[in-house]
């Protein structure tokens, strides 16, 4: 197993330069920041969590909290975040809320933050009565936001622009001569739909096309609301010519149904997602879709749990990070071969 010493001499810096980051990486230029990751990734070195909590008296576990682990998209992100956190010596505890307040307040009840030195949230609806319960455990560990929210100023916080996203991926459909766009949504009470459904609105009106209600349904995000979403869409007496899905599983349920159906893809239906599941890329044809950077996401906030674990009580953070619009096969029949 490597040494932090032998990591120094990978990247060709100070033992000292390895420690700061560990404990405090914002204190070191980018460059160095990077050859320190490389060098780490390259060695596979894990700090001993032990040494570290006996030197600072932590723990050296964050708890992260994700609304549904059976969405592919989040299982990818606590990946993406877990991998993250053991490049800087950390182990996670994964929580599911269930999309629920009680669960929440069960799953990370104030016994459970007493045993982490850190929570980071994963796109979790930030009603008032979330954010309550997330600002009283603020008041104990540092708590970091993967979220759509760019009006945050509460929490320290990784951001995207739903919005925009599906706005990219409404005007793509539009620009490729469809002029019959449906919607196929999660449920609609959370803010996250409603900004992702306002994004859908403004591509259309961007477009200059009208939305027609009959073109939008909603449901729990899952690859059987898709299907059905199709089925219902195509069965109609005006059935859409494209499709935008809030996530990938709704899509992939669109795709499953045109396909089982011989419906051409793209040809007569184009199809666009959101998330870039790894499916999305394997799928055949290979879907469209708004690509999330979970892993620079999880690293922009492993950076931001370190600086406020040295800084308490320091000045909110937040990085916006660019989405990505992925134009493949469901969408673009002479698009290049799927890579993510």
């Amino acid at each position: 197993m490597a040494v932090i010493k032998e990591v120094a001499e990978h990247a060709g810096v100070s033992v000292g330069s390895v420690s700061k980051y560990l404990h405090y990486p914002d204190t070191l230029k980018p460059d160095t920041r990077q050859r320190i990751e490389a060098a780490i990734a390259a060695l596979d070195y894990r700090p001993s969590p032990l040494a570290q909590s006996l030197r600072t008296g932590r723990t050296g576990v964050v708890a992260v909290a994700v609304p549904d682990i059976s969405n592919p998209f989040f299982a990818e992100t606590y990946s993406a975040i877990h991998r993250a956190a053991r490049l800087r010596g950390l182990a996670t505890v994964l929580h599911t809320t269930d999309a629920s307040l009680e669960t929440l307040k069960e799953s990370l009840s104030q016994r459970a933050i007493g045993q982490v030195d850190g929570a980071i949230f994963c796109f979790i609806d930030g009603s008032a009565a979330v954010n309550e319960h997330l600002g009283r455990i603020a008041g104990r560990v540092p708590v970091v936001l993967l979220s759509e929210d760019l009006a945050n100023t509460r929490f320290d916080a990784v951001a995207i622009d739903v919005l925009d996203g599906i706005r990219q991926a409404t005007v793509h459909l539009a620009g490729a001569g469809r002029r019959r766009i449906a919607y196929v949504g999660g449920p609609a009470r959370g803010r996250i739909c409603r900004d992702k459904h306002a994004g859908y609105l403004q591509g259309l009106e961007r477009s200059g096309l009208e939305p027609d209600p009959s073109l939008r349904l909603a449901g729990p995000f899952t690859l059987q609301t898709g299907y059905q979403a199709a089925r219902r869409f195509m069965l109609s007496a005006a059935p859409p010519d494209a499709i935008v899905a809030e996530n990938d599983l709704l899509a992939l349920g669109c795709l499953k149904f045109l396909l089982q159906h011989r419906i051409p893809v793209p040809g007569q239906v184009a199809v666009s997602g959101f998330d870039d599941i790894s499916l999305a890329a394997m799928y055949e044809p290979a879907l469209t879709t708004v690509a999330i950077p979970v892993k620079a996401m999880a690293t922009e906030a492993l950076a931001m749990m370190a600086q406020a674990l040295l800084t308490p009580g320091g000045q909110r953070r937040q990085a916006v990070l660019p989405l990505e619009l992925r134009i493949r096969a469901s969408s673009d029949p002479l698009a290049p071969a799927a890579d993510r």
